[in-house]
């Protein structure tokens, strides 16, 4: 599943806790903490792991396989923690001969980064087992995430590097929410993300107009 570019030139910093990825570090015990309040064991699978920061976190309550189109950061991942199944794999390739279903799948942060976010949810939704729990994490599209996440996060806070994300890449809640629910996805749970530019902290709020992540629940068939 093509993506507009590969996620970082510098693969090495992705494990700098206080390195031009610093919020993915930030941000990663608030994730964790969102998706064990709705399940907490079972075969997992991490979609765009990149160097392993959720994955590994979630392997302590979950047999993790994680997947990535970015070969360094597989092997940033890989050298990092040589017990978690990593694979460097497009998932429409990975869905092919999946080794069974999957309990809970993660994709936080790549939706707004592939040409076709309907086509990698609809590959996601096939391999979920049935009552498995899906987490989407992505960027709202308006004005003021324009605003947020790209002047603000990339040019005057520059809490991530310039040109991280496109804007019309962005994806509304309802756009996401539709899309999942044609796929037999019934939303569970969403909210928003916060960023305290003082404390250079994250929590989760109920504003989505920037960040947002969403639970959703695999129907039986």
């Amino acid at each position: 599943m093509p993506t507009h570019k590969p996620f970082t030139e510098d693969p090495d910093t992705w494990w700098d806790k206080e390195g031009p990825f610093w919020t993915l570090h930030a941000i990663n015990p608030l994730r964790t903490q969102f998706i064990l309040n709705h399940i907490k064991k079972g075969r997992g699978l991490d979609v765009g792991c990149g160097g392993g920061i959720l994955t590994e976190a979630l392997a302590h309550h979950f047999d993790m396989t994680g997947i990535d189109t970015d070969e360094n950061l597989i092997d940033i991942a890989k050298h990092h923690n040589q017990v978690i199944d990593y694979q460097h794999i497009y998932l429409e390739e990975f869905v092919k001969s999946p080794p069974e279903l999957f309990d809970l799948i993660t994709c936080l942060e790549v939706l707004e980064h592939v040409d076709n976010p309907a086509a990698m949810i609809k590959s996601i939704a096939n391999i979920t087992a049935p009552n498995g729990y899906v987490f989407f994490s992505t960027l709202n599209r308006n004005p003021i995430s324009f605003l947020g996440a790209i002047v603000a996060a990339e040019y005057i806070l520059q809490i991530l590097p310039k040109h991280t994300h496109e804007y019309r890449a962005f994806i509304k809640p309802s756009e996401l929410i539709h899309a999942a629910s044609n796929e037999g996805l019934k939303l569970v749970d969403i909210k928003g993300i916060a960023y305290n530019p003082l404390f250079k902290s994250f929590s989760m709020c109920h504003n989505t107009w920037i960040n947002y992540i969403v639970c959703f629940k695999k129907t039986p068939p």
